[in-house]
């Protein structure tokens, strides 16, 4: 059997990289969808453990290891950001703000 053939359906393998202008699209429904070996493993781990505390536990893990990856601003940063925010917010009010006080005249002349 060859590498470039899939065992299952006997159909080419796709090649590894998206740009690729000769790969043929595949037909919904038959697409495979790769599962690494160790996320099948964690997938019966969860079904097994079925503990709520370890669930909290193992999320609260995550929820730490995904905020150590967040590049926080420094406080320069952050005050640039507090204070486009806030300038954004102030123009939006008075954009609202002349607009309904145009109509309102608007009304007020037509029905007044």
């Amino acid at each position: 059997m060859s590498d470039e053939k899939d065992t299952a359906g006997g159909q080419p393998a796709r090649p590894d990289s998206d740009s690729s202008a000769s790969a043929a699209p595949v037909p919904r429904g038959k697409q495979r969808i790769a599962v690494r070996s160790g996320a099948k493993s964690r997938e019966g781990e969860a079904e097994r453990s079925r503990n709520p505390f370890a669930v909290i536990v193992r999320f609260i893990r995550e929820v730490v290891a995904e905020m150590k990856k967040v590049i926080w601003p420094d406080k320069r940063d952050m005050i640039t950001y507090t204070i486009v925010v806030v300038v954004f917010i102030v123009g939006l009010v008075a954009f609202t703000t002349g607009l309904d006080l145009g109509f309102g005249k608007l009304v007020d002349s037509i029905f007044g």
